[in-house]
């Protein structure tokens, strides 16, 4: 084990998904040692080509532009929606270009985080690939796994001796040709997979129980990328809710009302009571045979290797699907030198490289930790989202949440878009919100390729500005005038 000595500087980062490449990203910029531990024989988190828990077909909800990390654009050749093997590909030549692969150890799986026995630091335990086991001490600790660690299977399957699939293991549509095919869950992953095996299967039924209305939403809105239609600084409006209680809930597919239109696939709106060998009894009253269940049901936080008071420090709860830890700003629990990046639904890759800006910036002594008073205002709002009923599908606000955290980074592009004379300010505030914003001034800030991104999103959908422009009231010709004028830089 290390001594204080040399733990002085070193991070440990558990997981190497895209939060642990850009926390170890960030760390070195920071000056920091760090050793990412993943336990997987490559990085890449969920969209290793090889072992990760994305199928061959699928593309990203978002476009190209906002999934990005703000000093890494797409090739302008990229398709608007990647496929899961460009992400893969994407987050591997992040790695190479920044040097991560050193600082990688693969086959590396965390068995216990604890604070150390002097100092301020965490002991980290780990099994080796080669089945040895080991210990270190760090001075910081970054947790950026755990949230797509623990497949979610409902107890009400248990019963069911056919074939049961979780999502996470969904790979090819050609494994349900022919079959009598059962898909739990009708959000992102369910109602894309779906709509996929419905081309070979014998006959498909998504069960779409939920209790909250449920969006369906394209990838392109008006020609557009939907991400980017929705998210701006001018425009921050949710979509309308219907006369309800409950807020809507939203997923995004192309294909799922054209192959329910084409007669590909059934809808059921009763939940899955009880399942007995290949049988399926719904609650209103209806049963059915069926050759496959695919469960799209989501994941488990899973963060079981953190030391029994570390887990009473970030108040975890396994058994709470939207809020299992307790972080100011989802990064600072009530533990010193210790920090999470991307533990939170619904993470964007701008808020996690922010959230590890803001982590190994304090860790450096470059920037300030939150005040007493600010940690504990931070963790009572936190801990108001485990009590929300109804309980919301994405508590944090995408571009609320990534600007308040620029804040704290010193990240945040405030002369822009408080000069309205400033070329880029329309684009700033009327345009969609990019992680490329964060690049364009303060410490570690690239404003020329941050320009350049912007500029490029732009040139792609020169409509953008105009559209919510004018959805907020300001002149869309104004706005577009102040955009294009010197466009040419």
């Amino acid at each position: 084990m290390a001594d204080s000595t040399r733990g002085r500087g070193r991070v440990a980062i558990v997981g190497g998904g895209p939060s642990g490449l850009v926390a170890a990203k960030e760390a070195l910029a920071a000056g920091l040692r760090p050793t990412v531990l993943e336990k997987s024989s490559s990085a890449g988190g969920l969209w290793r080509a090889a072992d990760g828990k994305v199928w061959q077909s699928l593309r990203t909800n978002l476009s190209k532009h906002t999934c990005a990390f703000s000093d890494f654009p797409w090739p302008s050749t990229a398709d608007d929606f990647p496929h899961a093997e460009d992400v893969a590909d994407y987050l591997e030549r992040y790695a190479r270009t920044f040097g991560l692969h050193a600082c990688i150890e693969l086959g590396a799986r965390v068995t216990l985080v604890q604070r150390a026995s002097f100092g301020r630091g965490y002991c980290v335990r780990w099994v080796s690939q080669g089945g040895t086991e080991q210990a270190e001490t760090f001075e910081f600790a970054i947790i950026a796994a755990g949230v797509f660690s623990a497949p979610h299977v409902p107890a009400e399957l248990h019963g069911f001796q056919n074939q049961v699939v979780h999502a996470s293991q969904y790979r090819d549509s050609s494994d349900f040709a022919g079959r009598r095919c059962l898909v739990l869950g009708a959000a992102f992953s369910g109602a894309d997979a779906a709509a996929s095996i419905a081309r070979v299967a014998e006959s498909v039924t998504l069960v779409a129980s939920g209790t909250a209305p449920l969006y369906y939403l394209p990838r392109l809105v008006d020609g557009r990328p939907i991400d980017l239609a929705l998210y701006s600084r001018g425009r921050l409006e949710g979509l309308p809710s219907p006369r309800t209680d409950r807020k809507p809930r939203v997923a995004i597919t192309d294909e799922l009302s054209r192959a329910v239109s084409a007669g590909l696939l059934s809808v059921q709106t009763a939940r899955v009571r009880a399942c007995e060998r290949g049988w399926v009894t719904f609650e209103d009253g209806r049963r059915a045979e069926f050759d496959v269940i695919l469960a799209a049901t989501g994941y488990r936080t899973a963060v079981n290797f953190l030391a029994p008071a570390l887990s009473e420090a970030v108040e975890y709860d396994a058994d709470d699907w939207l809020q299992p830890l307790i972080a100011h700003e989802c990064v600072w629990p009530a533990a010193p030198n210790l920090a999470f990046v991307g533990m939170y639904r619904g993470p964007y890759f701008g808020v996690l490289e922010l959230q590890a800006r803001w982590a190994c910036g304090v860790f450096a002594g470059r920037l300030p930790m939150p005040s007493a008073g600010e940690l504990a205002d931070g963790l009572a709002r936190e801990r108001a989202i485990r009590q929300m009923d109804p309980r919301p599908q994405f508590p944090h606000d995408y571009p609320t949440m990534a600007d308040d955290l620029a804040r704290h980074v010193g990240a945040l592009p405030v002369t822009i878009l408080q000069d309205s004379a400033h070329p880029l300010h329309a684009l700033l505030y009327h345009g969609p919100l990019l992680p490329f914003h964060y690049r364009l001034q303060g410490r570690q800030a690239n404003p020329r390729l941050a320009e350049a991104a912007i500029r490029e999103c732009e040139r792609s959908y020169p409509h953008l500005v105009a559209n919510d422009a004018a959805a907020d009231g300001t002149d869309p010709e104004e706005a577009k005038a102040e955009n294009t004028s010197q466009a040419a830089c």
